[in-house]
Protein backbone atom coordinates (compact mmCIF):
# COMPACT_ATOMS: atom_id res chain seq x y z
CA UNK A 1 0.00 0.00 0.00
CA UNK A 2 1.50 3.59 -1.32
CA UNK A 3 1.56 6.17 1.25
CA UNK A 4 -0.27 9.34 0.54
CA UNK A 5 2.07 12.23 0.28
CA UNK A 6 0.25 14.54 -1.55
CA UNK A 7 -2.54 16.79 0.30
CA UNK A 8 -5.56 18.55 -1.12
CA UNK A 9 -8.08 20.93 -0.02
CA UNK A 10 -11.12 20.21 -1.68
CA UNK A 11 -13.92 23.35 -1.58
CA UNK A 12 -17.52 22.26 -1.58
CA UNK A 13 -17.91 23.56 -5.01
CA UNK A 14 -16.32 20.81 -6.22
CA UNK A 15 -17.90 17.83 -3.85
CA UNK A 16 -21.24 19.28 -4.86
CA UNK A 17 -20.56 18.63 -8.58
CA UNK A 18 -20.49 14.83 -7.64
CA UNK A 19 -23.95 14.66 -6.37
CA UNK A 20 -25.80 17.46 -8.69
CA UNK A 21 -25.69 16.65 -12.58
CA UNK A 22 -26.35 19.60 -13.74
CA UNK A 23 -22.88 20.53 -12.11
CA UNK A 24 -20.88 17.56 -13.08
CA UNK A 25 -17.97 18.36 -14.82
CA UNK A 26 -15.20 16.48 -16.63
CA UNK A 27 -12.40 17.85 -14.17
CA UNK A 28 -14.98 17.12 -11.01
CA UNK A 29 -15.28 13.75 -12.17
CA UNK A 30 -11.52 13.14 -12.64
CA UNK A 31 -11.05 14.92 -8.89
CA UNK A 32 -13.51 11.95 -7.76
CA UNK A 33 -11.87 9.45 -9.98
CA UNK A 34 -8.69 10.66 -7.87
CA UNK A 35 -9.57 10.82 -4.59
CA UNK A 36 -7.99 7.40 -3.32
CA UNK A 37 -4.58 8.64 -4.52
CA UNK A 38 -4.59 11.89 -1.62
CA UNK A 39 -4.88 13.00 1.54
CA UNK A 40 -8.18 14.99 1.27
CA UNK A 41 -8.50 18.04 3.97
CA UNK A 42 -11.56 20.04 4.25
CA UNK A 43 -12.28 22.20 7.21
CA UNK A 44 -15.20 21.38 9.00
CA UNK A 45 -17.59 23.75 7.81
CA UNK A 46 -17.48 21.68 4.69
CA UNK A 47 -19.88 19.52 6.49
CA UNK A 48 -22.89 22.52 7.12
CA UNK A 49 -21.91 23.95 3.71
CA UNK A 50 -22.82 20.73 1.81
CA UNK A 51 -25.64 19.85 4.08
CA UNK A 52 -27.06 23.34 3.05
CA UNK A 53 -26.30 23.30 -0.63
CA UNK A 54 -27.70 19.69 -1.41
CA UNK A 55 -31.03 20.86 1.10
CA UNK A 56 -31.29 23.83 -1.46
CA UNK A 57 -31.01 21.47 -4.54
CA UNK A 58 -34.04 19.73 -2.62
CA UNK A 59 -36.16 22.58 -1.63
CA UNK A 60 -35.77 24.35 -4.97
CA UNK A 61 -36.69 20.78 -6.83
CA UNK A 62 -33.32 20.06 -8.47
CA UNK A 63 -32.90 16.99 -6.59
CA UNK A 64 -35.44 14.35 -4.67
CA UNK A 65 -35.76 13.84 -1.33
CA UNK A 66 -34.76 10.14 -1.83
CA UNK A 67 -31.31 11.45 -3.64
CA UNK A 68 -30.51 13.80 -0.79
CA UNK A 69 -30.74 11.18 1.71
CA UNK A 70 -28.94 9.05 -0.98
CA UNK A 71 -26.09 11.69 -1.37
CA UNK A 72 -25.82 12.59 2.52
CA UNK A 73 -24.86 9.12 3.32
CA UNK A 74 -22.57 9.16 0.40
CA UNK A 75 -20.52 12.28 1.21
CA UNK A 76 -20.81 11.37 5.08
CA UNK A 77 -18.16 8.13 3.60
CA UNK A 78 -15.33 10.70 1.79
CA UNK A 79 -12.66 9.88 2.89
CA UNK A 80 -11.92 13.60 3.98
CA UNK A 81 -9.69 14.63 6.91
CA UNK A 82 -11.98 17.61 8.66
CA UNK A 83 -9.09 19.70 9.97
CA UNK A 84 -9.79 22.60 12.57
CA UNK A 85 -7.64 25.91 10.83
CA UNK A 86 -5.38 26.87 13.34
CA UNK A 87 -6.54 30.79 12.42
CA UNK A 88 -8.80 32.47 15.58
CA UNK A 89 -11.86 34.11 13.75
CA UNK A 90 -9.73 37.71 13.70
CA UNK A 91 -6.93 35.96 11.76
CA UNK A 92 -9.94 34.47 9.20
CA UNK A 93 -11.67 37.87 9.04
CA UNK A 94 -8.07 39.52 7.84
CA UNK A 95 -7.68 37.00 4.78
CA UNK A 96 -11.32 37.15 4.11
CA UNK A 97 -11.06 41.24 3.77
CA UNK A 98 -7.14 40.87 2.34
CA UNK A 99 -8.79 38.49 -0.74
CA UNK A 100 -12.20 40.17 -0.70
CA UNK A 101 -13.65 36.23 0.31
CA UNK A 102 -16.53 35.70 2.63
CA UNK A 103 -15.64 33.96 5.57
CA UNK A 104 -16.32 30.48 4.25
CA UNK A 105 -14.04 30.33 1.82
CA UNK A 106 -11.29 32.15 3.49
CA UNK A 107 -11.20 28.86 5.56
CA UNK A 108 -10.35 26.86 2.50
CA UNK A 109 -7.80 29.66 1.45
CA UNK A 110 -6.36 29.34 5.10
CA UNK A 111 -6.39 25.85 5.44
CA UNK A 112 -4.94 24.95 2.42
CA UNK A 113 -1.77 27.82 3.32
CA UNK A 114 -1.55 26.55 6.83
CA UNK A 115 -1.11 22.89 5.52
CA UNK A 116 1.15 24.16 2.53
CA UNK A 117 -0.90 22.06 -0.06
CA UNK A 118 -3.38 22.11 -3.10
CA UNK A 119 -6.48 23.74 -3.18
CA UNK A 120 -8.96 22.18 -5.85
CA UNK A 121 -11.76 24.75 -6.00
CA UNK A 122 -14.36 25.80 -8.93
CA UNK A 123 -15.45 28.96 -6.81
CA UNK A 124 -14.09 31.89 -9.18
CA UNK A 125 -12.64 34.18 -5.96
CA UNK A 126 -11.52 31.51 -4.22
CA UNK A 127 -9.35 30.28 -7.50
CA UNK A 128 -8.54 34.15 -7.58
CA UNK A 129 -7.41 34.83 -3.79
CA UNK A 130 -5.39 31.62 -4.22
CA UNK A 131 -3.48 32.51 -7.39
CA UNK A 132 -2.91 36.29 -5.48
CA UNK A 133 -1.71 34.25 -2.00
CA UNK A 134 0.53 32.06 -4.27
CA UNK A 135 -1.77 28.73 -3.41
CA UNK A 136 -0.77 26.18 -5.92
CA UNK A 137 -4.48 24.96 -7.55
CA UNK A 138 -4.37 21.75 -8.90
CA UNK A 139 -2.86 20.64 -11.84
CA UNK A 140 -3.37 17.33 -12.62
CA UNK A 141 0.00 17.09 -14.22
CA UNK A 142 2.39 17.95 -11.89
CA UNK A 143 0.89 15.63 -9.08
Amino acid sequence: MSQKTKKLVIDCSVTLAWYLEDEKTNFTEAVLNRLSEFEVLVPPLWRIEFTNAMLMACKRRRISEEWLEKSLNHANQLPFRFEENANPMFSLAKVAIQYKLTAYDATYLALAKNEKCVLVSLDKALISAAKEANIKLINWDEL
